[in-house]
């Protein structure tokens, strides 16, 4: 799947903000001091949908996937923006935002809600991963 990476990169321009993209499209940047992925895509609700992955945890060992998939379990139902996911490929766990945009979005004010919500997001799967 590729992803339109062009929404993003022209924000980042804009803000002066550094940013890399991957061959399909995913922008990997730094933002509110946190290390992000982002696309933008089509979904089957949605005519653009911005999503915003940032890494929880990288490398979990095989032994710890039960636990921490029913951490992701537990959050994923209490928690409305911000989604857990478990990669299996990579042996890692994301915290995902998925935001519909409209015709003209606004990042500058979309941005930084997502991302504060996202390590809010984090804090907690530390908190609840420390029960």
């Amino acid at each position: 799947m590729s992803f339109d990476y062009t929404l993003l990169a022209s924000f980042f321009e804009e803000c002066n903000i550094p940013y890399q993209t991957d061959p399909r499209g995913v922008v990997l940047f730094d933002y509110l001091g946190q290390r992000l992925y982002g696309s933008i895509n089509r979904t089957i609700a949605f005519e653009s949908c911005m999503r915003i992955n940032l890494v929880v945890i990288d490398e979990i060992s095989p032994f710890d996937v039960k636990r921490y998939l029913k951490i992701i379990n537990q959050l994923n139902v209490e928690m409305l923006v911000v989604k857990f996911t478990y990669h299996e490929e990579f042996n890692t766990i994301y915290a995902v935002a998925d935001v519909p945009l409209d015709s003209s979005p606004e990042l500058d004010d979309l941005l930084p809600g997502i991302v504060n919500s996202l390590v809010d997001a984090v804090r907690q799967f530390g908190i609840a991963n420390q029960m």
